[in-house]
């Protein structure tokens, strides 16, 4: 959070910014068995289950207050954020390589990803007795991506054989919020006032039962294969500017 306050602002000029940014970022991966290169044999008779979650959270908030400016005021409050969730699960990664893989256990493969901002910028002045410009800027970014595996074969010429249960979920959640508010008690000058808030949402959700990826690959599924992917995006610009009292010039504007 910054907060940046003055009381009376006298002269030629006065000048007030509070910025603030924010960068999360959230990474998970989880693998069951990685055959890397060569050509592997790879049995899986038991049960497996792998799963992976990434969360990822910011909260930026950004306030400015002058209480009287009699001069030139020059003001701006702007909040700004980067959120990132990745989830990535694999239960077999078989890399590269003629590769033998025989899975007759049950396997369950789940990653989750969620990314959540908000973004507060707020400018406030309770008297303008002179000229005045100020602006209340919320910028927001957020992604999410989940990605699930169940068995990836690799390159090379593989050889897959499922006949046990294969299950495989990936779920992505990105949720933003963003608000830019200017306040103006009583103008008695000339002032001008801008609020902007932009938000950019993405979630992003993959899942896949069996992968054969480059080579001559034979595949047989005689059991069970489940494959669930869902995503969700969600996004709120709210944008506000208000003045009390107005015996000048005034100009606003509000832009989500």
């Amino acid at each position: 959070m910054q907060l940046q306050i003055q009381g009376v602002v006298k002269g030629t000029a006065g000048a007030q910014f509070a910025f603030s940014s924010t960068d999360s970022e959230a990474t998970a991966t989880a693998v069951g068995i990685a055959g890397g290169g060569g050509d592997d044999a790879i049995r899986v008779s038991g049960g497996m289950d792998v799963y992976a979650e990434s969360d990822s959270n910011t909260l930026g908030i950004v306030v400015g207050i002058q209480g009287v400016v009699e001069g030139i005021g020059i003001e701006g409050a702007v909040s700004s954020s980067n959120t990132t969730a990745t989830a990535t699960a694999a239960a077999i990664d078989a890399g590269e390589g003629d590769d033998s893989i025989d899975c007759s256990g049950s396997i369950v493969v789940e990653s989750d990803a969620d990314a959540d901002s908000v973004d507060v910028a707020v400018e406030i002045r309770g008297v303008s007795e002179g000229i005045v410009v100020g602006g209340a800027v919320s910028l927001a970014d957020t992604r999410s991506t989940a990605e699930a595996i169940g068995i990836d074969a690799g390159s090379g010429n593989d050889t897959v054989s499922q006949s046990g249960l294969l299950q495989v979920d990936s779920d992505s959640t990105s949720t933003s919020a963003s608000v830019g508010v200017t306040i103006d008690g009583v103008v008695e000058g000339g002032a001008l006032g801008v609020a902007l808030t932009h938000g950019s949402t993405v979630a992003e959700s993959t899942a896949t039962g069996v992968a054969g990826r480059d080579g001559d690959d034979t595949i047989t599924t005689s059991g069970e294969v489940v494959v669930d992917s869902w995503s969700d995006a969600d996004s709120a610009q709210v944008s506000v500017d208000i003045i009390g009292v107005a015996e000048g010039i005034t100009a606003g504007a509000s832009l989500a």
